[in-house]
């Protein structure tokens, strides 16, 4: 009886264990993979956490004692994993050779961009080495000007960590963007044909829109702004552009399809509060004598929950999203309200906070 008692007390105890580890948040080391290594003779030495892959937050890789290195070959390590209450030991092999062998740089190819336009010069550039170590990526964009038309080269020189080193070169095409009205309709009919039908409404009408601009635009900092005409054509041409770029192309597809809209730009107050200045939409959905006032951003915001949501949304939701969610003072959406017709009250789309 008393070693049965034993027994159940031990199982309970193990059981709590688990349950208390796992009800932390905690990671099982015993679950996280190892990798051996190649390691280049005269880089700086590894630490232990180089030997894991994808290492979690809250979990220590140490060595399980102090290893020197004094000659080349083959060296079997242990190290141990630990994450609260859990250790898990593990075998690994570090090989110690010399490394002549340069890094490789992946993704270089040839870049257009329109003059004023910023360059991301290590965008989907990668390096690679045959040994462990770091590897640095420098860019030599010192050729290029952006502010003139021409065709410029720029060098990618990769260094690994006992200074192999290997070079890449991509040509950079500045380009003036001189877009006409016309040049513009074209591309949008383009796109219009694929996403609007003669019998949606103008609400579907406007989320189609909505859904096509924030899905296919990727958002970046550096674009070109230019007159609203040359931004809209920019987003489309090129598939990125920032808050003005979303705002503009949004303008182009609304005054295609013939519904009324207005473009909002933040109050010179909270742009000096924010450190920049923000644009959005203003749809008029409503038929004639009977107006019924949107707002509409298509621009990707860091919200997640909300991202994507801010269509055809009534003053009093923008405001719970610009007060209660975004929370910059209430200065992300603030605008001029006077300079606008009254907007809607009657709600088109739910937002998260409603359920």
């Amino acid at each position: 009886m008393k070693l049965f008692r034993r027994i159940i007390l031990s199982v309970l105890a193990v059981v709590l264990s688990v349950g208390s580890f796992v009800s932390c948040g905690g990671v099982d080391p015993d679950e996280l993979i190892v990798k051996d290594l190649d390691w280049a003779v005269g880089a700086p030495l590894p630490k232990a956490s180089d030997f894991v892959v994808d290492l979690p937050e809250g979990v220590e890789a140490t060595f399980a004692e102090n290893y020197t290195f004094d000659s080349m070959g083959v060296y079997e390590l242990e190290i141990v994993l630990s994450s609260g209450l859990s250790k898990s030991t593990r075998n690994v092999k570090m090989n110690l050779r010399i490394d002549n062998t340069p890094p490789t740089i992946l993704g270089v190819k040839d870049v257009e961009v329109y003059i004023g336009e910023g360059v991301s010069y290590k965008n989907g550039i990668t390096v690679t080495d045959d040994c462990g170590g770091e590897v640095t990526l420098t860019v030599d964009s010192s050729a290029v000007d952006p502010t003139r038309e021409g065709e410029y080269t720029v060098r990618y020189i990769a260094r690994d960590a006992v200074g192999n080193t290997s070079t890449a070169k991509a040509k950079v095409y500045v380009s003036k963007i001189d877009v006409s009205q016309e040049m513009l309709n074209q591309k949008l009919d383009a796109v219009i044909a694929q996403i609007i039908t003669p019998d949606m409404s103008k609400v579907a009408r406007c989320q189609a829109v909505y859904s096509y601009v924030w899905s296919k635009i990727e958002y970046t900092s550096d674009s070109e702004k230019g007159d609203w005409i040359s931004a809209a054509y920019y987003a489309l041409d090129k598939g990125r552009g920032d808050c003005y770029n979303y705002a503009m192309l949004s303008k182009a597809f609304l005054d295609r399809l013939g519904i009324e809209n207005r473009t909002i730009q933040r109050t010179p107050a909270a742009t000096a509060a924010m450190g920049e200045t923000h644009y959005w939409n203003y749809v008029n959905v409503g038929e004639s004598g009977n107006a019924q006032w949107y707002h509409f951003d298509t621009t990707h915001l860091r919200d997640v929950a909300y991202n994507g949501k801010l269509v055809l949304v009534t003053e009093e939701q923008l405001q719970y999203y610009n007060t209660r969610v975004r929370r910059d003072d209430g200065n992300f959406y603030a605008y001029d309200r006077t300079g606008y017709p009254a907007p809607a009250t009657a709600k088109i789309t739910s937002l998260p906070y409603e359920g």
